[in-house]
């Protein structure tokens, strides 16, 4: 993806800064973090993580994530469960899905686990509203 990118001229890095990485923290610190302005991958990794807000949340909100998402290691995961107990923030952790994936059935006939599970969670929130 990166090389199709730069191959397009769309990718304001050159190949030398991003075609040695090996692995996502090193590509954060080669590509990452120098296009978003951020001084390193430990710079972006404190300023992004939305652990310290999640807690702040008094809306009850429903959090998917697979733990078999390759961005997310299983110690942030664990971490995450933990600094969500007993908050308005449900975690919900499927064994497979990828990264923003959810998806079962076929490629002829893909369900998408996520537009059946939204409705299902928000459907008892609406009727208290009412």
């Amino acid at each position: 993806m990166v090389a199709a990118k730069a191959r397009r001229g769309t990718l304001p890095l050159p190949r030398e800064a991003w075609a040695g990485a090996r692995g996502l923290r090193d590509f954060d610190e080669r590509v990452t973090a120098p296009l978003h302005g951020f001084r390193d991958a430990d710079h972006y990794y404190r300023v992004a993580d939305c652990r310290p807000w999640l807690g702040r949340i008094r809306v009850p909100t429903l959090l998917v994530q697979a733990r078999d998402d390759p961005f997310v290691p299983p110690e942030a995961l664990a971490d995450l469960e933990r600094s969500l107990a007993g908050g308005a923030v449900r975690l919900e952790l499927l064994p497979r899905g990828g990264h923003v994936g959810f998806v079962a059935g076929s490629p002829w006939r893909p369900r998408y686990w996520l537009e059946e599970r939204l409705p299902a969670f928000l459907a008892p929130l609406l009727a208290r509203a009412a």
